[in-house]
């Protein structure tokens, strides 16, 4: 009896430890997926710049806003509350301080969205392009011809 169960087990357990994934990274890119690798790469830099572009111009931005922040707190300890003009011309400056921190953590939410997807890309792409070998005279066979349509 108890062989029987053995003999059972081992034959559920055998297609488990024989089925291995396919993994398409397993044979080298044909010239087109190439091309289109290449393609996608220059893609991702091109807009990994322009994050990196942006994410300088919101961190410029958001010490800006840090600056004039503190100027709206020092200008409060001054502010007389008995003057009432004082307190609505501060009251405004400050309206105003917080739409432009209000725009800015706008830009800042839509660059982080635009970052993720980034980040998923060359992802995917190193699944599908980056682990995967080529034939060199694929990619200089490709350089040639964008350098000769351009």
């Amino acid at each position: 009896m108890k062989r029987i169960t053995l003999l059972a087990l081992a034959a559920l357990a055998a297609p488990v430890a024989l089925a291995q994934p396919y993994y398409p990274r397993d044979y080298p890119l044909a010239r087109d997926e190439l091309a289109r690798c290449m393609s996608r790469d220059e893609a991702l830099t091109a807009r990994q710049l322009e994050l990196d572009t942006e994410k300088r111009l919101n961190d410029r931005e958001g010490d800006s806003i840090a600056r004039a922040g503190a100027t709206l707190a020092e200008e409060l300890r001054r502010v007389d509350p008995a003057d009432a003009v004082a307190v609505a011309a501060h009251n405004a400056r400050a309206a105003e301080h917080n739409r432009r921190v209000e725009a800015h953590n706008l830009r800042v939410y839509d660059m982080n969205v635009a970052a993720r997807r980034q980040n998923n890309d060359q992802a995917d792409m190193q699944v599908s392009c980056g682990a995967r070998t080529f034939y060199p005279q694929d990619r200089d066979s490709i350089l040639y011809e964008r350098a000769r349509l351009r």
